[in-house]
């Protein structure tokens, strides 16, 4: 995703959160709006989510006139021990779970390619060390020296 289309992304979801929150005051130059206590900033993030995944930058931008860092990472964090969010290996979030199943079944190829690489790798090492199989103990290594 090119930085304008993330932008976009980022200006959209503060337009949603905005939408949720309580007018306080309203003229012709400013607008005040209520911050979110922290069950709705929670629900608010949950919300986001599930319509689409996004990196922590982002939400931060997203949540930059409603929440701070801090309790941004809080309400993240609490969700994600809740089982309701979760982090992708591309370190964006998500609360939906079928971008965490399409992940994984994408990581899956990579996964067993690793571990044939790393059975071929033992199977090398072993391979190596043969040679000294034969020695089962100090005195066989103290032998050779003798010779």
């Amino acid at each position: 995703m090119d930085e304008e289309v993330k932008r976009e992304v980022v200006e959209e979801t503060q337009e949603e959160v905005i939408e949720h929150l309580e007018k306080l005051y309203e003229d012709d130059e400013i607008v005040v709006l209520a911050a979110p206590d922290d069950a709705e900033l929670e629900r608010l993030i949950l919300n986001i989510l599930k319509e689409k995944r996004m990196k922590f930058k982002e939400l931060k931008e997203a949540f930059s006139a409603t929440a701070g860092e801090d309790r941004l990472r809080r309400a993240l964090l609490k969700l994600m021990e809740e089982g309701r969010v979760y982090e992708l290996p591309d370190g964006s979030y998500t609360a939906n779970i079928e971008d965490l199943e399409a992940f994984r079944e994408a990581a899956l190829p990579e996964a067993v390619e690793a571990a044939d690489e790393f059975e071929e790798a033992i199977e090398e090492i072993e391979e190596e060390n043969e040679e000294f199989e034969d020695f089962e103990d100090i005195e066989d290594i103290e032998d050779l020296d003798e010779l």
